[in-house]
């Protein structure tokens, strides 16, 4: 079965590089635009002191096509540090007693682009950056778009820590050798987008790396409306490769 799911994403992915290049939004160019996006995002968020400093504005600032509910801004919980687990909550507030779960409801693109839909999805999986403790942390992702990145993937599975191996009840992932040459044959950055301007559509598919559940594909279908704001019609994800470090919480 993971032979076949592979074999699938290799035909999907390899399809997709094709729209790439008859796709002039969709250029070597414009993906580099993307990817730099991404990298400058997440050391943004990782710097401890972004945290004291006057982070709403920071992301608008690097999200630069997005644009919020006016009156309205991003407001973050941090996990309490000293609990057993946590992740942090994400909200829109209105300043006041008002705060909306879903925050994304307040976001929209200022015009339609590949990057505007990257920077999208993005915000829409901010948590992926965010702190975590304990038991949050197993949701904790990180993007797997560059080679750099699916190189070191490739080496963590290869490379299990051996305590791991003296629990029998933890299963480890593990990658043969066929499906290891498989996987080195997909083109990266693992970052692909198709848009169909006349549709106001964009498909996304990227990658990334969870310690306990493995390599997953994710997949956005976004829908774009007449005042820029954006619907998912499908999201989805695929655990390419199962893996799991043996940390319990």
């Amino acid at each position: 079965m993971k032979k076949f799911l592979l074999s699938f994403l290799l035909i999907l992915m390899g399809s997709f590089s094709c729209c790439m290049g008859r796709t002039a939004s969709n250029s070597g160019t414009e993906i580099d635009s993307l990817l730099s996006v991404s990298e400058s995002f997440a050391r943004m968020m990782n710097r401890a002191e972004f945290w004291c400093k006057n982070w709403h504005s920071d992301i608008f600032s690097s999200l630069s096509e997005l644009s919020f509910e006016e009156g309205k801004r991003l407001q973050i919980d941090l996990p309490n540090k000293e609990s057993s687990g946590g992740e942090s909550r994400v909200f829109a507030s209105d300043g006041h007693n008002h705060r909306e779960q879903n925050y994304m409801k307040s976001v929209k693109l200022k015009h339609f682009s590949c990057s505007a839909c990257w920077q999208w999805v993005m915000l829409h999986n901010i948590e992926w950056f965010l702190p975590t403790s304990g038991l949050g942390s197993y949701k904790k992702q990180r993007m797997v778009l560059t080679d750099e990145e699916w190189q070191s993937v490739i080496s963590k599975i290869e490379t299990v820590p051996d305590s791991v191996y003296h629990n029998a009840e933890i299963e480890v992932g593990c990658i043969s050798e066929s499906q290891r040459n498989e996987m080195s044959n997909i083109k990266f950055p693992s970052l692909q987008v198709h848009i169909d301007a006349s549709l106001r559509s964009a498909d996304i598919f990227f990658c990334t790396w969870n310690d306990w559940k493995g390599l997953v594909l994710n997949h956005y279908t976004l829908r774009v409306k007449n005042d820029y704001s954006v619907e998912i019609s499908d999201c989805s994800s695929l655990i390419i490769v199962h893996y799991n470090c043996g940390i319990i919480f």
